[in-house]
């Protein structure tokens, strides 16, 4: 079983910048940038760490950026976060990752009271 089949949750990115393929998960994608998880800037035990929590993260919630899904655990992995414009990379295999435009947002109504 290969990386892709046994986590789909994992991208195989291109970077155009460096010329290089490498397997990712994917953070966030914005308008103009995506941001995500370097899975070979990791020491193995961080990268297997990694993967254990992205598997329940994928399971439960995959709409919500796995960053703000496990926040106290962020600091850990933020060696391997790293940022690429759009027109600096390719998603050559895998997961297209949460995009910003689907994060619902929660708006709050607010009256006006006039007192007099």
């Amino acid at each position: 079983m290969n990386l892709l089949e046994q986590y789909p949750f994992i991208s195989i990115i291109y970077n155009k910048k460096n010329n290089f393929q490498y397997p990712i998960i994917i953070d966030l994608v914005s308008k103009h940038y995506i941001s995500y998880y370097n899975l070979n800037n990791l020491s193995k035990e961080l990268r297997h760490k990694l993967l254990d929590l992205a598997v329940i993260w994928y399971r439960k919630n995959i709409q919500i950026p796995l960053s703000l899904y496990y926040r106290d655990n962020a600091k850990e992995f933020s060696k391997s976060l790293e940022y690429l414009e759009n027109n600096e990379y390719e998603i050559i295999n895998g997961s297209k990752g949460t995009n910003l435009k689907n994060l619902s947002e929660k708006r709050i109504k607010r009256k006006m009271i006039k007192v007099e």
